[in-house]
């Protein structure tokens, strides 16, 4: 597969609990300017690009939220709510699951000097605990595809 590369663009996530418009826009979101800005600060002290990915995934983590949560969906989805728009932009999020995760995660990898090739990829999953839809990333290290997932355990 070929490594999506995006500029200002919308994705909707249209699932049965979640129908909102997730917007990166890098010319008007001041708040994913300032990340973006910290991002590149902090990998370009990074030369191994192993290390590089893995930092990227901490810090896309902790900038939504975090893995400490004990219910990470309801707290994302109550942060949707509080900004009340259907049109999302991703810097205004302060909690984030998967689908928030993974397209910030494909943002910053696009557009930091030597970040990470990668790839976002959506899909459902199944586990004995239940299952649902799912987005995460694909890097490619040293030639070999690596699965990037932001949400459990980063880095």
């Amino acid at each position: 597969m070929k490594t999506l590369r995006v500029s200002n663009f919308a994705f909707n996530f249209n699932s049965r609990r979640y129908s909102k418009v997730i917007l990166l826009d890098g010319g008007e979101d001041a708040k994913l300017q300032a990340f973006l800005a910290t991002v590149k600060a902090d990998l370009e002290k990074i030369k191994d690009e192993r290390e590089r990915a893995k930092r990227l995934a901490v810090l896309v983590a902790e900038r939504l939220g975090g893995n400490e949560m004990a219910d990470l969906v309801a707290a994302s989805e109550a942060d949707v709510a509080r900004i009340g728009t259907k049109v999302v932009r991703i810097g205004d999020l302060q909690v984030g699951v998967c689908r928030h995760r993974a397209l910030l995660y494909k943002y910053c990898a696009d557009r930091v000097p030597g970040g990470p090739s990668c790839r976002l990829v959506r899909g459902d999953y199944a586990s004995s605990y239940g299952g649902g839809g799912h987005a995460w990333n694909v890097v490619i290290l040293y030639g070999v595809e690596w699965l990037c997932d932001v949400m459990h355990e980063p880095g």
